[in-house]
């Protein structure tokens, strides 16, 4: 069919049925499409999965599900996973994603990420044969094992007409498997939405008898917390007055416990446990130092760093790692200090050059905030989508 072209009132598709949840990546993106239908011309609906629990103002919002067999079938796939310890990516298909684009009469369909989603290969079915213009949002950083076959991703890619990268290295992953030239002009960087009004900064900082270092995020040894933890001690023996906030619970949690019971840290590190999302931003507006330490794994890395952004709205000097994404959202020695990988010798002293110098943290905190307002704000990033939804559909069949 020949390709349509965009209406002055752009409709738009949100077809990640997966992603389509309670979780604090898509919560902000939701904030984009909010503000997107409120203040440009754009129509967005978002195809959730049954049973969703989205909350929206202004964004529609259908439903798709399973079939019996795919639901079956993602069933004994995850079921096998567990048995075997198999390391692989297990996603639920949607064929009924199809239907609900065929229906409907959108300008433009985003997909999720078609080297992962068996879904986003029903959107593309759909979009081809409607002459829908597809973009694909892409956000794994690894090649990770799945269930997708090769040639329905390339389908996908071939016919899209846009991708969402959330960081440069999501882009990278493309051309190293060989789905992407790197000279490609469809790719966009959109960086992940920050609320810089939820996360805000009011400067200056009182300061206090100990400075108040912030950690937030799964207690997974990923996310470094031991290397943390070993840094914390130090520090403590060397009578620097830090105290140690923790927010979010995992598998470290007893870890955590047992190290703080055992090198008499009671006083100086505090576990919080999980606290709602919507309330995070008063652990940030109470701290004076935010410190994350990521680690990459086989099958993981920091693909963009959501907490080290809202700190940095929240006008916190970060430390952090060199992993991933990191040094993309976080500039070294300007927002904050960038450690090596599993160096506890460098994050202990990039938090006691912290902890002794107010000037210091005040000068990172502010760089770190401004760097947010011009690159990860609402309307930085929805302009990003809706730079992506623009691109004319000039590929497939």
């Amino acid at each position: 069919m020949p390709a349509r072209s965009i209406a002055p009132t752009m409709d738009v598709a949100i077809a990640r049925p997966v992603d389509a949840r309670a979780n604090t990546a898509f919560e902000g993106e939701l904030r984009c499409y909010e503000q997107l239908v409120r203040e440009r011309d754009v129509d967005i609906t978002v195809i959730a999965q049954e049973g969703h629990s989205l909350r929206t103002d202004h964004v529609e919002v259908a439903t798709c599900s399973q079939t019996y067999l795919e639901r079956g079938r993602h069933l004994w796939r995850q079921g096998t996973k567990r048995l075997t310890g198999a390391d692989r990516v297990v996603m639920p298909a949607f064929s009924e994603l199809a239907t609900v684009i065929r229906a409907a009469d959108f300008d433009v369909v985003e997909t999720a990420d078609p080297t992962l989603y068996p879904g986003a290969h029903a959107a593309y079915t759909a979009c081809r044969e409607t002459g829908t213009p597809l973009v694909s949002r892409a956000s794994a950083t690894k090649h990770l094992p799945n269930i997708v076959p090769r040639a329905k991703t390339e389908a996908v890619v071939d016919y899209a007409s846009g991708f969402l990268f959330v960081s440069p290295m999501t882009h990278d992953r493309y051309v190293e498997q060989g789905y992407l030239d790197a000279s490609d002009d469809r790719a966009v960087y959109t960086g992940h939405p920050v609320d810089t009004d939820l996360f805000s900064y009011e400067e200056p900082r009182p300061d206090g008898d100990s400075v108040t270092v912030l950690s937030v995020g799964v207690l997974e040894e990923r996310k470094g917390y031991k290397v943390l933890a070993e840094a914390m001690q130090r520090l403590h023996e060397t009578n620097v007055a830090v105290q140690w906030d923790i927010v979010g619970s995992g598998e470290l949690e007893s870890w955590l416990q047992t190290f703080v019971s055992q090198h008499g840290l009671e006083d100086t590190v505090t576990l919080h446990g999980q606290i709602p999302h919507e309330e995070i931003h008063e652990a940030y507006a109470s701290a004076d130092v935010f410190a994350l330490h990521s680690l990459e794994t086989p099958t993981w890395e920091e693909y963009f760093g959501v907490a080290y952004a809202e700190a940095m709205s929240s006008g916190l000097p970060v430390v952090g790692s060199d992993s991933g994404a990191i040094p993309w959202v976080v500039r070294d020695d300007v927002d904050g200090m960038l450690a090596p990988e599993g160096s506890v010798d460098d994050v202990t002293e990039a938090l006691r050059e912290l902890a002794d110098s107010p000037d210091r943290r005040r000068e990172m905190g502010a760089n770190g905030r401004e760097n947010v307002e011009e690159r990860f704000h609402i309307d930085s990033v929805a302009q990003s989508f809706l730079d992506g939804w623009s691109r004319p559909l000039d590929r497939g069949d």
